[in-house]
């Protein structure tokens, strides 16, 4: 084991700022490490690429490693393991392909242009995804009703 909830700071370039983030779960096996990401939920989802590529990224940086494989296991709540049906666990391994880097960056650009654009004209559309943003309780689009409910 290496790291269990390791903190990073994972530089971008020059026209994108800084990636926080922190691993679960960083493991070693001669000169092969793992990234497993643990999520809990009410049911299993499709892990997000691009938080394992920034994983990956930051373990061949920190530790020079030159294999990193990405891991995600899932545990589904149960409210009665004596009635569980559906299998409770489940680990996958994430496949990541060759350009998984460059897209990586492309889309974390186009973020962070539109986060820019928002911040500029400070004009903001309403979605499904105000509940997750970090801003909802200063801004006028998600005070429509988005954030009311929520909090």
């Amino acid at each position: 084991m290496v790291g269990v909830e390791e903190p990073f700071a994972l530089s971008l370039g020059r026209t994108l700022p800084p990636c926080l983030g922190i691993a679960d779960l960083i493991l070693r096996r001669g000169s092969t490490f793992a990234v497993v990401d643990h999520k809990t939920g009410k049911r299993f989802n499709d892990p997000d690429e691009l938080q394992f590529v920034l994983y990956r990224e930051y373990v061949r940086r920190r530790y020079k490693a030159r294999r990193c494989v990405t891991i995600v296991d899932e545990y589904r709540w149960v409210n009665d393991l004596t009635r569980i049906r559906k299998p409770a666990f489940r680990r996958e391994r994430v496949q990541l392909g060759r350009n998984a880097w460059r897209e990586a960056i492309c889309r974390l650009t186009d973020a962070w242009n539109e986060i820019q654009e928002i911040e500029k004209y400070h004009e903001a559309a309403a979605s499904d995804e105000c509940f997750r943003c970090a801003y909802k309780e200063i801004c006028p689009q998600a005070s429509t009703g988005y954030s009311s409910w929520w909090w």
